[in-house]
């Protein structure tokens, strides 16, 4: 049997939990007002949820697969898997539509749910599932959780109060978890006053702790020192290297292995000759470097903190429009750089 969506989840993996809050802040929207549920509901899949009151359960088993979430009416039943990243595979979603056959409902959908979608192109990814899947009426839906909250938020006037708090809180979750398409437009500046070779290197590091060195997901990395940055570059991946070998992937913005990642962080401290710091060093791997960029910051003071980041305008999508757009420009005339958002 499975478990009801509540605001006093039990789960301990990462991912159930996140299943709950989707699942509670639909649930939260349904009881505070049905028709918009309805209408997030028709958004995202294209159903119309009638008025009959949904049912929502968590990991309730059925057949031999376990849906992160349900959601069903007399009119349609949706089983979503949720991961944090995009690695779902094939015969998981075809037991998805193996339960779903099997399921009464006019309309079947199977949701995938992702922070995103490393291949576009999911049915050519997933070739079997998508064939049975037509064959037996059942669709097979994608979506971010960066749609889930647009979605979402576009409902702000036809909820009340104190859902629209939920709802931004949900939305501060989903940021502070990396699970929203915010990072792709982030520029990292750090100072780097003592570690300018090691940018040149393509590597940034500095101990794995809370506070200054919290790094948020970035997509870009600006190296600032002596009032100015000179040296831009992506982002691939930052990676925690600690002593007992207990390494991890804090974020990574690419497809490479994780394996392949750590390896390159090791490589990188080795031949630079840097030891790990006592509680973990996050290695920054950083790609596409630009130097010379000569992005000025002319008023009084220096950077005031050890990090400080810019939100790029959305028309700003590699590193070379990056170049273009800041180089011997200054920090101060940065408004038709800077994307404001809600």
């Amino acid at each position: 049997m499975g478990k009801s969506i509540s605001p006093f989840s039990s789960f301990k993996q990462k991912e159930n939990n996140l299943t709950n809050y989707c699942g509670l802040i639909l649930k939260l929207i349904y009881e505070d007002n049905a028709n918009v549920f309805c209408e997030i509901i028709n958004d995202i899949v294209g159903v119309d949820a009638l008025s009959d009151r949904p049912e929502f359960s968590q990991q309730e088993k059925t057949g031999d697969k376990i849906p992160d979430l349900k959601i069903k009416q007399n009119s349609f039943e949706i089983i979503f898997e949720t991961k944090i990243n995009d690695w779902f595979y094939e015969e998981q979603i075809e037991k998805y539509i193996k339960q779903l056959k099997q399921s009464n409902k006019d309309c079947k959908i199977c949701l995938l749910l992702t922070n995103e979608f490393r291949n576009e192109d999911i049915e050519h990814k997933f070739p079997n599932a998508y064939k049975d899947a037509r064959q037996n009426d059942i669709e097979i839906v994608n979506i971010t959780f960066q749609e889930l909250i647009s979605i979402i938020e576009e409902k702000y006037n036809k909820l009340s109060n104190i859902i629209n708090k939920f709802v931004g809180e949900f939305r501060d979750f989903l940021d502070t978890q990396n699970l929203l398409e915010k990072w792709k437009y982030t520029l990292d500046i750090v100072n780097c006053s003592r570690s300018i070779e090691m940018i040149r290197n393509e590597i940034y590091i500095c101990p794995n702790s809370s506070g200054s060195y919290n790094h948020k997901r970035a997509k870009y990395f600006g190296a600032y020192s002596n009032k100015s940055i000179n040296d831009i570059a992506e982002i691939k991946a930052i990676v925690v290297l600690n002593k007992d070998d207990s390494n991890e992937i804090r974020y990574k913005n690419t497809t490479e292995k994780d394996c392949n990642l750590i390896k390159q962080a090791k490589q990188k401290l080795l031949d630079l000759n840097i030891e790990i710091f006592d509680n973990g060093t996050q290695v920054f791997l950083l790609e596409k470097l630009h130097n010379n960029v000569n992005f000025i910051k002319e008023s009084k003071g220096g950077l005031f903190a050890s990090k400080f980041y810019i939100n790029v305008n959305k028309d700003i999508s590699n590193i070379e429009e990056l170049f273009k757009k800041i180089k011997d420009r200054k920090w101060e005339d940065r408004n038709d750089i800077q994307r404001i958002f809600d």
